[in-house]
């Protein structure tokens, strides 16, 4: 294993990570209902990618925005919120835009696979330490470009990375047939209360 920065996980090309448009370059009234998706930090759930899009924009303004884009395989990270929320694109994201309360990292996937580039945001501790420690001393955590570059990150050979994202993968498949056994059983409970409640009156 090594320590690295970002810049070591990064292709050399400019743009690899971006934060999303501010202020005048996406105003409120440029908003749509349909049209190309704007991903935002509801899009980001416990390293998934949740679809669907509140706000979309032109074509036209799509264009303007370009820098902007989301490709499959990049890694969305919250900016505000919940600081460090990641999650991968996905493979038919199609043409979307980020919000800007993302970051956007696009890495060298020869040196990191993202997977594992957010399972070291989410679990590891020296990482989580680190965005603690720099996002500090103001009212509101906020994670942004200088933060993120300070960052060191603890990266194996790509064929370990692969059986770290394999074993965990196969324990978060046991945690969601375990919630959706659970909600299951809270919705029964629900409906039996319910019942309790209409024979006793």
């Amino acid at each position: 294993w090594c320590w690295t920065l970002l810049s070591g996980l990064t292709p050399l090309s400019r743009g690899c990570v971006k934060t999303g448009p501010f202020g005048s370059l996406l105003k409120k009234h440029e908003h749509r209902s349909q049209g190309i998706p704007v991903i935002g930090i509801e899009n980001i759930d416990r390293m998934r990618f949740v679809r669907g899009s509140k706000i979309h924009i032109s074509e036209k303004k799509a264009e303007e925005l370009v820098d902007y884009d989301a490709q499959p395989g990049d890694v969305l990270i919250s900016r505000s919120g919940t600081v460090g929320e990641v999650c991968v694109v996905p493979s038919d994201i199609g043409e979307a835009r980020i919000s800007t309360n993302l970051m956007r990292v696009r890495l060298s996937q020869s040196a990191v696979d993202p997977r594992f580039f957010c399972l070291l945001f989410n679990g590891s501790p020296s990482v989580l330490k680190q965005i603690s420690e720099f996002c500090s001393g103001s009212t509101r955590d906020f994670l942004n470009n200088d933060i993120l570059a300070k960052l060191r990150f603890p990266v194996p050979p790509r064929v370990e990375q692969d059986a770290v994202i394999e074993a965990v993968e196969d324990q978060l498949s046991v945690i969601d047939h375990l919630e959706a056994d659970l909600e299951t059983k809270l919705t029964n409970a629900r409906g039996l209360r319910q019942s309790i409640l209409r024979n006793a009156f």
